[in-house]
C-alpha cells in the first residue's frame, strides 16, 4: 500500500511500501527498478520521506504504531 512518495530530478519516484514496510524505486513510467530498503533496515516501518536531491539523501521518517505512534525516528540513506 503507497502511503508517501518522493521524486527526484529526472522523475524517478521513490515509494513508502506502507504493508510490506519497504521503500521502492520506481521507474519515471512508473516501473519497478529495485527495493531501495526494507523492514530489516529499520526499527520500526517506514511512514514518510523526503528526497535532498542536492546531497542524494532520502530522510525516512521510521515509526512505531500501536494505539497511535509511539516512537519515531529520522533515518538518512544515501541514494
Amino acid at each position: 500500500m503507497p502511503g508517501h512518495l518522493a521524486v527526484d530530478e529526472i522523475e524517478f519516484v521513490f515509494v513508502v511500501d506502507l504493508c510490506n514496510r519497504r521503500v521502492m524505486l520506481l521507474s519515471p513510467t512508473l516501473g519497478y527498478i529495485r527495493k531501495v530498503f526494507c523492514s530489516d533496515d529499520l526499527k520500526w516501518g517506514p511512514k514518510r520521506l523526503c528526497l535532498d536531491a542536492e546531497r542524494r539523501r532520502l530522510y525516512v521518517a521510521d515509526n512505531e504504531l500501536k494505539d497511535g505512534y509511539t516512537a519515531g525516528r529520522v533515518v538518512v540513506f544515501s541514494v
